[in-house]
Formats: structure tokens, C-alpha cells, sequence
């Protein structure tokens, strides 16, 4: 995902997600070397919240996009073409 493309899921997920408490967002380009993505990935670190992910499943399926889950961080990137 482009940068744009990121800063326009991170606002839908603010919107949608207005009871999400996250501690941070932090924007980056995948590793050149991340055989999943490619270009941006978001990263949310978060306490668990099953309904808050649910809500970012979602807006990631609508966008063709990736979501895995580590410890308390969510990561968002466009998958790599196989």
C-alpha cells in the first residue's frame, strides 16, 4: 500500500473504531527483504480488544489488504503477488 493509501485506512479506522484505545500507530515501509508485503505497513500496538479487531478485520478485507497479529500489535500491509 502507498502512503496514501495508508493514511486513508488509518482514518477509517479511527472513525470506526472510536472506542479503540491504542497506544500507538506507527507507519513504515515494509523490508525490502518481507517475502508477505510490500511498500507501507501500519502497526497498532493495542491491548486485545476481540470487537476492536473484528472492526479492522473488516475494513482490511474491504481493501484487499493483510492483517497478522503479534502479541499486542496488529500490522496492515498490502500482501506481496505471488
Amino acid at each position: 500500500m502507498n502512503r496514501d493509501e495508508a493514511v486513508a485506512i488509518y482514518k477509517e479506522i479511527v472513525n470506526v473504531c472510536e472506542s479503540m484505545r491504542a497506544n500507538a500507530f506507527n507507519l513504515m515501509l515494509s523490508e525490502k527483504n518481507d517475502a508477505t508485503a510490500k511498500g507501507y505497513q501500519m502497526r497498532i500496538t493495542m491491548s486485545p480488544d476481540a470487537e476492536i479487531k473484528q472492526l479492522i478485520t473488516n475494513i482490511v478485507k474491504k481493501h484487499d489488504l493483510a492483517m497478522k497479529e503479534e502479541k499486542n500489535e496488529v500490522v496492515i500491509h498490502s500482501p506481496k503477488e505471488t
